[in-house]
């Protein structure tokens, strides 16, 4: 890279959940169905409103500081109060991880069933927010995806929705995305500061910003009060979706981490 970098190349890369695409009720679903070994049949809205309204709200509550699928069995095994990313990080690292193997493993396998069972069902759970898909379809720079989702089920959604993404742009199952946009920066022969990344996950957002990329933090995803506290002490303003979708984030510096 360096000096042998492509000069003025912009390259994008996307979280998918909560950046692109709003997938609560499909997480809530494979989620509860999936740990209780339902049968196919309950995933679907007769099957949503089966779900007890506490953990439902729990759920909801706690997607925002879930980065992964494993984090999502905090809701199921656990009852501690979580307010802070901190309390919720103490909780999910003293969970045992064999229970937590094996609640990703049946949640993941029932996703696969339902997606293939109910293909149209499964991707109308997956609404996209206003303005985002025209916005993927009218790109001229290349497009990356950088997701804790499993990149089979992110190039399904995009298909139904007209969006083309090749499967090699979608990097599936990333907990750590930093190594994924080093790898992009590597394969698009450009510096950090023009691969520009968007993450609803402030702390990815302002890790990667540290890590020398040009990153914006989705404000209209999964956040809490606390997330935004922290982000302004990191100095990480949240972006709008109106900004995000008109494209107008280069020449918006106030919309960078300056951390």
């Amino acid at each position: 890279m360096g000096h042998h970098a492509a000069a003025g190349k912009q390259v994008f890369a996307f979280d998918f959940d909560g950046t692109l695409c709003d997938g609560l009720n499909e997480c809530l679903l494979v989620t509860w169905n999936g740990y209780h070994q339902l049968g196919l049949e309950a995933f679907g809205d007769e099957g949503l409103r089966n779900i007890p309204e506490a953990f439902a709200a729990r759920f909801s509550h706690l997607r925002n500081f879930s980065k992964h699928l494993g984090h999502f069995a905090v809701a199921l095994l656990t009852e501690s109060p979580v307010e802070t990313q901190e309390q919720f990080d103490r909780v999910y690292e003293a969970m045992d991880e064999d229970q937590v193997y094996d609640f990703m493993t049946r949640v993941t396998q029932y996703r696969h069933a339902a997606r293939s069972a109910f293909q149209n069902e499964w991707l109308a759970y997956h609404a996209f927010y206003p303005g985002v898909t025209r916005f993927l379809r009218s790109s001229s720079e290349p497009l990356y995806v950088v997701t804790a989702k499993d990149a089979e089920s992110v190039q399904a959604i995009f298909t139904a929705n007209n969006i083309e993404i090749p499967q090699h742009r979608i990097f599936g199952e990333q907990r750590a995305k930093v190594g994924a946009l080093d790898t992009i920066a590597g394969q698009e022969n450009i510096d950090k500061s023009q691969l520009f990344f968007f993450d609803d996950n402030v702390f990815n957002a302002i890790e990667a910003r540290r890590a020398g990329y040009s990153a914006y933090w989705a404000g209209w995803g999964y956040s809490t009060q606390a997330h935004y506290e922290l982000a302004a002490r990191a100095g990480m303003n949240p972006m709008s979706l109106d900004r995000f979708v008109m494209g107008g984030f280069e020449e918006c510096p106030s919309y960078s981490c300056t951390a």
